[in-house]
């Protein structure tokens, strides 16, 4: 099985239980990690990615794309991120279409911290158009729009970020929408409006 859930600290609940009830689960181990890393719990993304890499002999049971998935991690990880957009690259290409949407959302974080934000952008545009109800990507594509000082596309985008995270009723998703609108309105000199945000 794979781990395709969003990075944050439901994701993280949900895979520790994933890890808790099957120890080998390497993947779960991994995701881990990365959820770890997402939030700056370092020492633990460390600890989850030394479970997740397995001895040599068990390489042998792990897929093509559990072995990719696993790199692509480490190289976040070790903060190479050229080689994890590389890996992450590589495994969408070979992952099933139900699941490319969120590797690609992975590949556009890959190329945000590599710094190449044109390509980042490609990514979760893509990401859109294989599923326009994956809230994720139209959240991240607004986050680096608003940094991009594209305001009028990362409004539109949170926007339906947020349609998206009520229709499923994910409270954790609409606060970190209302958190990152505010935190683009306060940089476009709106001062006002982001304390009605923060508030709720």
């Amino acid at each position: 099985q794979t781990c395709a859930l969003p990075i944050s600290f439901t994701a993280m609940n949900a895979l520790q239980r994933a890890a808790d009830i099957d120890p080998a689960f390497s993947l779960a181990h991994a995701r881990l990690a990365e959820a770890a890393t997402d939030l700056d719990y370092i020492d633990k993304a460390k600890s989850e990615m030394l479970r997740a890499s397995p001895p040599a002999f068990q390489s042998f049971f792990l897929s093509s794309e559990e072995k990719l998935r696993l790199q692509a991690v480490y190289f976040v990880l070790v903060k190479d991120f050229a080689n994890a957009a590389a890996k992450y690259k590589e495994l969408a290409d070979q992952v099933s279409p139900e699941e490319r949407p969120s590797v690609l959302v992975d590949l556009g974080r890959a190329y945000e911290s590599d710094g190449r934000f044109q390509e980042a952008l490609a990514s979760y545009t893509e990401s859109i158009a294989k599923d326009n109800q994956f809230a994720a990507a139209f959240l991240r594509r607004a986050e680096l729009e608003g940094r991009q000082r594209l305001n009028d596309n990362a409004s539109k985008d949170f926007d339906a970020a947020e349609q998206l995270y009520r229709s499923e009723g994910n409270s954790e998703g609409i606060t970190e929408v209302s958190y990152q609108k505010a935190l683009l309105l306060r940089r476009i000199g709106k001062l006002a409006q982001p304390v009605g945000l923060v508030q709720q």
